[in-house]
């Protein structure tokens, strides 16, 4: 029997199937939206255009909680298969909607089915791995998520030009789901029954629950670390990567090809950096080491908007922010389910918690890149918020004390 200590690795084919399926109509969702535009609520063309990705990205956040809490009664492998029947589903329904009501429904519905399959992800990775690999085993999860995605979104825009917006949807659905094939044929070791190894079997009653909930959101380390540095790192990352240096870029003349290029920065050192660092972050047991230093990196970045501006400027921006991302986003997550209260609110869920907390950052990022953008200030504004980052890092240096699995 393969060791646990391996199985690990089982997940990076699986999420590079899935990311590939789902993101291959990535490049277009706005634009077919736009092809299928009707007055609704009296809402302007460019918001319901962007209401695909808006609703997407809010059904996402509900299925992490609804996935965490599903992983800890019946196993990772359950949320896995029902996750990847909606995602796959929802991009047949995307691609033969006739109205735009019909494929923003669509898309929750996608959406929704990401989210049960990211969850079952982090089940996954927390289930076949033990302290000493669980980081690496959490940055496999991560390499293949992202392979996937940079691979699937650029496959995509090509067939797109060739075969339509509808054909790719229809191939994406098919990608998406035969990943149920490969967890089938080379997952089921890996597979957790949790109701077969809990001493008791009585779910916990609704007010208990609840009570263990406001004790992991109120958790001196939890909160630490989500307002400090989870929050504050989503919001620069996602807001810089996605918002602000796609705009900062076209108005310097960049052209839209080399402006994907930039983006693809931060994947590559998800894909091939994270994973490097990850064996040496499990070597250590306290993970605030490895947090502190990504966001002194990411802060500090970011004050090259003091010295300098243009394309170089942004450009190693993004090269910094993808380091620290390399280095933290994986840490944080562990640092996170090593707080003892996760041992009685169960894995699942605390992931789940965690995870849709620190996709508020996500939401915020371009929110609040937008009023810098809107004071025509960027770099002086991009400085600000690098030292605003530093700041709340050293902050959770003081705040934030060890603590490991018991």
């Amino acid at each position: 029997m393969t060791q646990k200590s391996k199985l690990y690795s089982l997940i990076r084919p699986d999420a590079f199937l899935f990311c590939f399926g789902i993101d291959l109509p990535i490049s277009f969702i706005t634009l077919y939206a736009e092809d299928l535009y009707a007055p609704i609520f009296g809402l302007s063309k460019a918001y319901v255009m962007g209401m695909p990705i808006s609703i997407s990205m809010l059904f996402t956040t509900v299925a992490f909680l609804v996935g965490g809490y599903w992983i800890d009664r019946k196993g990772w492998q359950q949320s896995h298969f029902w996750g990847i029947l909606l995602a796959g589903s929802a991009q047949v329904i995307s691609g033969i909607s006739p109205s735009i009501e019909l494929y923003v429904l669509s898309r929750a519905v996608y959406g929704f089915g990401y989210g049960l399959v990211f969850m079952s992800y982090m089940g996954f990775v927390y289930t076949n791995t033990g302290e000493e690999n669980r980081t690496t085993g959490f940055a496999t999860m991560s390499a293949g998520m992202y392979s996937g995605s940079i691979c699937g979104g650029a496959v995509g825009g090509m067939l797109a030009e060739r075969l339509g917006f509808q054909n790719v949807f229809f191939m994406a659905a098919f990608f998406t789901l035969i990943t149920i094939g490969y967890t089938i044929l080379f997952m089921q070791k890996t597979y957790y029954y949790p109701e077969k190894i809990r001493e008791n079997n009585k779910p916990r009653s609704y007010k208990t629950n609840l009570k263990l909930i406001f004790r992991f959101v109120t958790n001196r380390n939890i909160i630490s670390l989500l307002v400090l540095l989870s929050l504050p790192a989503a919001v620069t990352l996602i807001g810089i990567l996605y918002y602000i240096s796609p705009i900062y870029l076209d108005r310097m003349g960049t052209s839209q090809a080399n402006i994907a290029r930039i983006l693809m920065i931060n994947g590559v050192f998800m894909i091939y950096i994270s994973p490097l660092l990850g064996p040496l972050m499990d070597k250590t047991k306290d993970k605030r080491i490895y947090i502190i230093i990504s966001g002194l990196i990411g802060g500090s970045g970011m004050l090259c908007f003091l010295f300098f501006k243009g394309v170089w400027a942004i450009i190693f921006v993004i090269f910094i922010l993808s380091f620290a991302a390399a280095i933290g986003h994986s840490a944080r997550t562990v640092y996170a389910l090593q707080q003892n209260i996760v041992t009685e609110i169960g894995a699942g869920q605390a992931m789940s918690l965690y995870r849709a907390i620190d996709r508020i950052g996500c939401l915020l990022g371009p929110l609040v890149l937008s009023v810098i953008l809107a004071s025509g200030e960027i770099e002086k504004g991009l400085s600000m918020i690098g030292l605003i980052y530093i700041v709340l890092t050293l902050l959770f240096v003081f705040v934030s004390k060890k603590e490991v699995e018991t």
